[in-house]
């Protein structure tokens, strides 16, 4: 199992204890506050993060928002529910670290659905592998502190339809 699997293993275990949060309306892209109170590695925030994609801006509502060294990397994993630029439920999961060379971030928008471990249809999956199945350049990940900045993003469903993100996903796990 690669380091990034392993830590997306136990950053999933430490997930289920987290609280979930109630969005608010949606601020600017990317923008996301979370509560004082709550620390950072089981952020709640309280504001949705927009991916803006070439077919219009999916809004989420991280429930889990964390960043936290594993062994010799920093890693990520950012989930939760929102709505689809037609309306419709999705689902959203980012996963990845800053340290590996050969794994870049995993990323799904599961469509028709509005909680963790429920396949989407279609479940838009931008991650290394639909990367070269579509001859484009993989998603980069950037982590300073507790802001993860994800570039260079595409979807696809079947190594063929694409997704484009058009901007920058920006979250903020700080808790400030």
């Amino acid at each position: 199992m690669s380091i990034l699997g392993s830590t997306l293993a136990a950053l999933a275990l430490l997930a289920a204890g987290c609280a979930n949060g109630e969005a608010d309306a949606p601020l600017a892209m990317g923008a996301l506050d979370v509560a004082d109170s709550v620390p950072p590695a089981a952020a709640s925030p309280s504001a949705q993060v927009g991916i803006v994609t070439d077919a219009g801006t999916f809004w989420f509502a991280p429930s889990r928002c964390m960043v936290g060294p594993d062994n010799d990397v920093v890693s990520y994993m950012i989930s939760g529910a929102g709505s689809a630029p037609d309306g419709q439920p999705v689902f959203v999961e980012l996963a990845g670290d800053d340290g590996s060379q050969t794994d870049g971030p995993d990323l799904r928008i599961n469509v028709g659905v509005d909680r963790a471990f429920k396949p989407g249809d279609p479940q838009w999956i931008a991650n290394d592998g639909m990367a070269h199945a579509l001859g484009v350049a993989p998603a980069t990940g950037q982590i300073d502190g507790q802001v993860v900045t994800l570039a260079g993003v595409v979807f696809s469903t079947d190594s063929s339809t694409r997704l484009t993100v058009e901007a920058p996903i920006r979250i903020d796990c700080s808790g400030g």
